[in-house]
């Protein structure tokens, strides 16, 4: 692992207490500037920031003493708590812990858990201790880790009793040493609980530098075999420091937040987790989505802010169960991880109109995020994601002929700014075929407007081409979601012997006496021809989606075929 060290870097907001309050003493605002409305590449109308010269670990922690006694970290099953003090302490203990194990500056520590408060001890420690972390989503089958853990080149890997036969399993052959979290007797495993007493105060050799790499987080693989994106901690402590932008208000000191997002994703990772800790404030974790269990603990932490993606906004929308009250304290959501799509953001305000619904975009080869609203809403537009962060550079490229386009055409949305990974591990030519000319291609379908509002469309290659014309399945998506009827939607394309691909949707009814040609009909009496639903229309009980929430629909392609 050594040889992803030292390479070189070439989300949403809560109402401001007051500017004084929000500034950063190491990432202060330099000036603004205008776009330019026939500008073909665009910068953040405010000028850039200083980037904290600081490691991730430093930087989440960097405040800890003035909220040392306040509590940090709440399991909402057990109600398990940890101050930051205890917080901090522990996590120095685990990283002395593993390297007592014989871990090396560099080696990789993998992830498999679910939301439980030990998961950012976990994380923190092994950062300071100059280990890299690589996630995995727990439900994960015994090959899906191994694969990974593979690929990784993993070291060490944390789990949980409920996981560990899997996880052995998946490791049989492999040098790594599984580190067990709670109770157990299991002898062939290190105790996650002996290693948090850890008093033998090992320290590296020297601290993790900016350049080196924090985190292997790997890419959805919602449009192909799943990569590891290499984030440096420069990666990580600059996105923490453009999200502190005034203007975003994106999280005052000492909010309270219900964490249902996986951690392992890297919105919750880098835009909760990471945030809360810098912040002092209180996060609860989920380990998993439970309708009762969600509502019981936004009633029991009243959290002043959730970080959401589409399903869950959908959920609090329109589940019978949600009350009001159960959003009451909540001021502000933050919804990324896929379009929301006006639909659902109209159907939200309808039960929560108090509540500021704010969106971004990002990708995880950005840290993630790239665009946010803005924190007085005047200034933002419904559908578009937000503007730019400071520091980063958007150009939208012809589809065709990869000329740079003006603003309200649409074309691949391509980026450059300190957030943007070095490159993905073991992975040259996804590499080159994200990073070339100096910018990351995100593969994203959109357009900004001349205000630098930027709008995103759909994934390049998830477009369906019907008879040469594109259309995009999130614009069928949102306007068969604005049917009282439907519960929820996704739609792809399938081969067609006349027109190459024609739309097809799948639906989750709400109303039992929806039919298919009702949902046909709606369509064609709002959309052009080209967009009809000429591939039918499936009912389903579900979407397939994975934990960040994006619609999988290579999995709805492959079932199609079958």
């Amino acid at each position: 692992m050594r040889g992803i060290k030292n390479l070189s870097c070439s989300f949403h907001g809560i109402v401001s207490l007051s500017a004084k309050k929000r500034c950063l003493p190491t990432a202060s605002i330099l000036g603004r500037r205008s776009l330019g409305t026939d500008s073909r590449i665009i910068n953040c109308d405010i000028a850039d920031i200083a980037i904290p010269d600081l490691n991730f670990s430093q930087m989440c922690w960097s405040r800890v003493e003035q909220y040392k006694d306040n509590v940090a970290l709440v399991d909402a099953v057990s109600g398990r708590s940890f101050t930051f003090s205890e917080a901090r302490s522990l996590a120095k203990s685990f990283g002395s812990g593993l390297l007592r194990l014989g871990g090396q500056l560099g080696d990789v520590v993998a992830i498999v858990l679910p939301n439980i408060p030990e998961y950012p001890i976990i994380f923190m420690g092994a950062s300071e201790a100059g280990f890299v972390l690589t996630t995995l989503n727990p439900t994960y089958t015994a090959g899906e880790i191994r694969g990974q853990l593979v690929n990784s080149e993993a070291k060490f890997v944390v789990t949980i009793p409920q996981m560990v036969s899997k996880v052995k399993e998946a490791t049989e052959g492999l040098d790594v040493k599984i580190i067990l979290a709670g109770n157990t007797s299991d002898s062939s495993c290190s105790s996650l609980e002996d290693l948090l007493k850890d008093q033998l105060g090992l320290t590296p050799s020297s601290q993790p530098n900016q350049t080196d790499i924090a985190v292997m987080p790997y890419s959805s693989g919602t449009t192909g075999v799943p990569k590891g994106v290499m984030l440096t901690h420069r990666n990580l402590v600059a996105n923490m420091a453009q999200l502190a932008l005034p203007e975003l208000e994106f999280m005052d000191r000492e909010e309270v937040t219900v964490c249902v997002l996986p951690i392992f994703h890297i919105f919750a990772m880098n835009v909760t987790m990471s945030n809360i800790l810098w912040n002092g404030g209180k996060m609860v974790t989920v380990p998993m989505f439970e309708p009762n269990m969600f509502l019981k603990t936004l009633l029991d932490y009243r959290p002043t802010f959730l970080h959401l993606a589409p399903p869950l906004v959908g959920f609090l929308a329109s589940h019978p169960a949600v009350t009001p009250e159960h959003l009451a304290s909540v001021h502000t959501i933050f919804v990324g991880a896929a379009p929301a799509g006006p639909a659902l953001i109209n159907k939200f305000h309808s039960k929560a109109p108090n509540v500021r619904f704010r969106e971004g975009f990002g990708m995880t080869e950005m840290a993630p995020a790239i665009t946010f609203t803005r924190g007085n809403l005047a200034d933002n537009k419904l559908g578009s994601t937000g503007q730019l962060l400071p520091n980063t550079r958007m150009k939208v490229l012809d589809l065709t002929t990869g000329e740079e386009m003006l603003a309200g055409e649409t074309g691949e949305l391509c980026f450059q700014g300190p957030q943007v990974m070095p490159g993905y591990f073991k992975n040259d030519k996804a590499t080159a075929e994200t990073l070339f000319d100096g910018w990351l291609h995100t593969g994203d379908i959109g357009y900004f407007d001349e205000g630098g509002h930027v709008f995103l469309v759909d994934r390049k290659k998830e477009l369906i081409k019907v008879k040469g014309l594109q259309v995009a399945p999130a614009e069928l998506e949102d306007l068969i979601r604005s049917m009282a009827t439907v519960q929820d939607v996704a739609v792809i394309g399938i081969p067609d012997d006349r027109s190459g691909e024609v739309p097809r949707a799948y639906v989750v009814k709400a109303d039992d006496n929806l039919e298919e040609v009702d949902v046909k009909d709606y369509v064609a009496s709002s959309l052009s021809k080209h967009k009809h639903l000429a591939g039918g229309v499936e009912f389903v009980k579900e979407i397939p989606k994975s934990a960040a929430g994006k619609i999988l629909r290579k999995d709805l392609k492959a079932s199609y075929n079958k």
